[in-house]
């Protein structure tokens, strides 16, 4: 969305922030050729599977969340304003976020550790193995973390390794270069190149180094505990390795897929249309995608269990009655009351989503019916980029 304020200047995103004592009635008449969609709350975590170490009991109060990170029984969130959550496991510190770690960028979850990119391209880790990073690492744009080591992409397109190597899984390969994403399972690392190949070494005793053959044209990887798996480019999931309990058993005709992770003997797969698919081990119900998850964007399996960010439950459901029928030349509004006059600022964030697909779609702001804003709607996903 983009936001066209009454003097006709355009804000960046769609978040106004006004006296709340004006928030005593906030008013928004929805213009003629008006959304028809549904106004949302933040950005939410969902996590499901095994929870013997809290693993799967995100803190309450976690919302504004850009992306999530699952190791083996602990959970990594990233928020917006560049802080790190840690929640599950912690007898060896894999939660314990060092004090004033700010300004992230990337975050991973390995199997005892916690790793995470700062701003200026050097990295921060916490927890058992796999946090000896060499002195002289920068210029790093995201990280993997695997069963006691870690690895890190440099901007340059190279791949640096460091921790256990034990079936040699930070033995990379020689000449590897343009390398645009990575990944780390138990025993074994993945990198993606900037031509859709693949290249994986480690442990490979289940073939969870074996790349299939004609794998071209992949956009994503990952490494779970003894498989990969991969997004190709006509949005299709390829996978290989451990088979033992079907995680490599792609359901047939799963499509339109935007993302995959790999668990330990589980895979999920995020659709396009924000909904999840997920096969393989489901004995502690990580593959048990709750009822009514919808507009999902971003996903993370871990060792038994799953997360995922979701947009906030709806706080006005045009469905609901709450704005009554809305057609061309009929518009409704709803209002905002009960909020006690202060002289502080509060943050108002309005949040559309249209399935109208119309040339000129907009919700018109108006405080106690003074034009304010108007939030044009495009064609993009309404929750928070």
């Amino acid at each position: 969305m983009r936001l066209l304020n009454a003097s006709g200047k355009v804000g960046s995103g769609n978040a106004v922030r006004l006296p709340r004592q004006t928030l005593a009635l906030l008013a928004a008449s929805i213009a003629t050729l008006a959304s028809t969609g549904v106004l949302r709350g933040d950005t939410a975590v969902a996590c499901w599977g095994g929870n013997n170490f809290g693993q799967s009991s995100p803190p309450t109060w976690l919302t504004d969340v850009t992306s999530v990170a699952a190791g083996n029984y602990h959970s990594v969130a990233l928020r917006r304003n560049g802080t790190v959550v840690c929640w599950g496991w912690n007898d060896y510190g894999q939660c314990n976020i060092p004090e004033g770690l700010s300004n992230i960028t990337a975050i991973a979850a390995g199997y005892l550790h916690t790793v995470a990119v700062k701003a200026d391209g050097t990295v921060a880790c916490w927890g058992y193995t796999g946090c000896s990073a060499p002195a002289s690492l920068n210029n790093v744009t995201s990280v993997a973390a695997g069963g006691g080591f870690t690895v890190a992409l440099i901007a340059d397109g190279t791949v640096v390794c460091w921790g256990q190597n034990d079936f040699g899984k930070c033995d990379v390969p020689f000449g590897l270069a343009s390398v645009k994403a990575i990944a780390a399972g138990v025993h074994h690392s993945a990198a993606l190149r900037s031509d859709g190949t693949a290249a994986c070494w480690g442990r490979n005793n289940e073939g969870q180094c074996n790349v299939p053959g004609g794998s071209i044209g992949l956009q994503s990887i990952a490494a779970g505990g003894g498989h990969c798996a991969a997004l190709r480019s006509d949005a299709t999931v390829a996978c290989w390795g451990d088979n033992s309990f079907g995680q490599c058993n792609v359901p047939p005709g799963l499509t339109n897929v935007a993302a995959v992770s790999a668990g330990g003997q589980f895979t999920v797969a995020l659709k396009r249309d924000g909904s999840l698919s997920c096969w393989g081990w489901n004995s502690y119900n990580q593959c048990d995608i709750p009822a009514g998850l919808i507009d999902v964007t971003s996903i993370a399996a871990g060792g038994l269990h799953t997360i995922a960010i979701r947009c906030g439950a709806p706080t006005l459901n045009r469905s609901s009655g709450n704005l009554g029928a809305i057609g061309s030349g009929s518009p409704r509004q709803f209002a905002f009351t009960g909020l006690a006059p202060a002289a502080s600022q509060v943050s108002l964030t309005i949040r559309a989503q249209s399935d109208l697909n119309l040339a000129t779609e907009f919700l018109s702001v108006r405080i106690n019916g003074t034009p304010f804003a108007n939030i044009f709607v495009d064609t993009g996903s309404d929750c928070p980029a």
